[in-house]
């Protein structure tokens, strides 16, 4: 059963990772993951333009298993962060370099 906080792209690559010997078609992957195919296929193309998964024809497989590590390290150094200091705002950011370009002139 999915976690709450897995996001679906976090559950599709935990489920080709586990069954990485296997490629998969979007519906057999929605089926695997409780997640709708019509979620499924656009979370595929963003994963496969970074890498993180591979096509095959109709099938899908996970990427190079280093490439997977270090985006999830990556995403687990910035959910730490996130914790630690607090989610950015992106309206506070806004304003605060507007703030800064005034400041400037």
């Amino acid at each position: 059963m999915p976690k709450d906080h897995e996001t679906d792209a976090e559950r599709i690559l935990l489920f080709l990772a586990e069954n990485r010997d296997q490629a998969f078609e979007a519906i057999e992957i929605a089926d695997n993951t409780d997640l709708d195919e019509n979620s499924v296929r656009p979370v595929l193309d963003r994963l496969r333009s970074s890498g993180l998964v591979r096509q095959e024809e109709s099938t899908w497989r996970i990427g190079t298993l280093e490439r997977v590590r270090d985006a999830f390290a990556f995403h687990s150094t910035v959910q730490s962060l996130n914790e630690r200091v607090g989610y950015e705002d992106r309206e506070e950011w806004l304003a605060a370099a507007a703030e800064s370009d005034t400041d400037d002139e």
